[in-house]
């Protein structure tokens, strides 16, 4: 197994910031997914996993875990129960109103690819961090060709990849506007020399909605758009 691990930065984090934190690889599940173990590496009572730090009794050694796929590059808690809430964004910034729990987790890319980090205890929304979960990148792009599109299709926003793109991991993204964040509506994978064809089912047109390429750049748009949402003020 791998010996990876993610460093948790806790740049503007107020919450077991007297710990030095990191998440680990651990046996238990099987590839493509792997279990990752939120492990003490500095402070009272380091190093030991946080899961024993806390009190919780081996059967419960999963409480703080996350986990990922190495092949799609989503993220998401592992066991239902501690961390609580996550945000991916495109800055090291965390904004806690966009926290979320999603089951289908979050996908990240060269764009979008801080994973922020919360923990709810007694009540309240404890932010301890981020992780940096950008995907593997090629060193060499010399030949990659990407493209694709978005269509609107009644209450369906279908997507198009042709067979001459290049083979990858394409998303399909939504955003609130103005000041959401984008999160993952679809991934699929796609292999050169067949078309790729689907849809988003629950295609919103008050919405931006984006065609990533495995390399995060945007192919398409569709939806609203930030000019459309402009206010027009008169002065009397």
């Amino acid at each position: 197994m791998s010996s990876t691990t993610y460093n948790l930065v806790q740049s503007g984090a107020s919450f077991w910031t007297q710990y030095g934190i990191e998440f680990r690889e651990v046996a238990g599940l099987t590839s493509p997914d792997t279990q990752l173990q939120m492990f003490v590496v500095s402070g009272t009572g380091s190093p030991q996993p946080m899961w024993s730090l806390q009190g919780h009794s081996s059967s419960n050694a999963h409480a703080y875990d996350i986990q990922m796929n190495s092949t799609t590059n989503v993220w998401k808690d592992y066991g239902f129960d501690y961390p609580t809430h996550f945000e991916l964004s495109n800055s090291t910034t965390h904004n806690t109103s966009n926290a979320s729990n999603l089951s289908s987790g979050y996908q990240g890319t060269i764009t979008n690819k801080y994973l922020h980090i919360y923990i709810s205890q007694s009540g309240s929304l404890n932010y301890i961090g981020y992780i940096d979960i950008s995907p593997p990148q090629s060193t060499n792009s010399e030949g990659l060709s990407y493209s694709g599109t978005l269509t609107v299709n009644g209450s369906n926003l279908d997507y198009e990849i042709p067979s001459s793109a290049s083979a990858g991991t394409y998303q399909i993204l939504s955003k609130v506007l103005p000041y959401g964040s984008f999160l993952l509506e679809l991934s699929f994978t796609h292999s050169e020399g067949t078309a790729s064809t689907g849809s988003a089912v629950n295609f919103d047109s008050s919405k931006q909605w984006i065609l990533r390429s495995p390399l995060g750049d945007v192919l398409d748009s569709s939806g609203a758009s930030p000019a459309s949402l402009k206010v027009f003020r008169n002065f009397w």
